[in-house]
């Protein structure tokens, strides 16, 4: 197996469910999706063609150099069906790491390893592209969640989704997250607020941070 990457690097995690942790992060090149409000233009741009050692090695370096440290799996797509097992396979031989995959919502998720957290997107139909596989809410696992990024115009629309997924899954954890420049986050929360939510609130940090605009970081 050989994964594509756009760019690897040392970061905070951004987003929920683990903001401000830090992580070695892994953009895997690719995505069968072409969402509206996109902010990973780099996503089909590949810089790094690595067999699953080579990418284990690397992996294994970082956690050496920074003991402790957790790993975030992104993209692009990173549960495309030709990477998945492999990925998999690298998480579970490492069990005393905690893997972070972040994913579109149109893949479903592996069966495990106890050690990864599916971070799971539910798309506004303002994305134009809502694809989302209903089976993952039963193949979630306590420490998966639901992330909603939310423009809007999404609002009202958020109400009526969120319902529907606490009716078939009344645990299941969700994060709304403004997407940046579409949803003022104070907008957000007093929307979660004003109508009682049982969810949670995720900026994106290293925007806040660094800026919208810059990379690697």
């Amino acid at each position: 197996m050989i994964f594509q990457l756009s760019e690897y690097y040392l970061s905070l995690s951004g987003e929920a469910p683990a903001p401000g942790c830090p992580v070695a992060i892994f953009r895997f090149s690719g995505c069968n999706l072409q969402c509206r409000d996109c902010d990973t233009p780099e996503r089909e741009d590949v810089n790094f063609r690595l067999s699953a050692e080579e990418l284990g090695r690397i992996i294994d370096r970082e956690l050496l150099n920074y003991p402790g440290l957790s790993v975030l799996l992104t993209g692009g797509e990173p549960l495309l069906p030709q990477r998945k097992k492999a990925l998999k396979e690298l998480m579970a031989v490492r069990p005393d790491t905690t893997f972070y995959v972040e994913t579109n919502g149109s893949q479903l998720i592996p069966s495990g390893p106890d050690n990864a957290v599916y971070v799971i997107d539910y798309k506004a139909p303002s994305q134009e592209e809502v694809l989302f596989q209903w089976e993952n809410l039963a193949l979630m696992r306590s420490q998966d969640c639901l992330k909603m990024p939310l423009c809007q115009e999404d609002l009202d629309w958020a109400l009526i989704a969120i319902r529907k997924l606490k009716e078939a899954r009344p645990d299941v954890k969700i994060f709304l997250s403004p997407i940046w420049g579409k949803l003022e986050p104070k907008d957000l929360a007093s929307f979660i607020l004003k109508n009682k939510l049982p969810v949670s609130l995720s900026l994106q940090i290293h925007k806040v941070i660094w800026g919208p605009r810059i990379r690697g970081v």
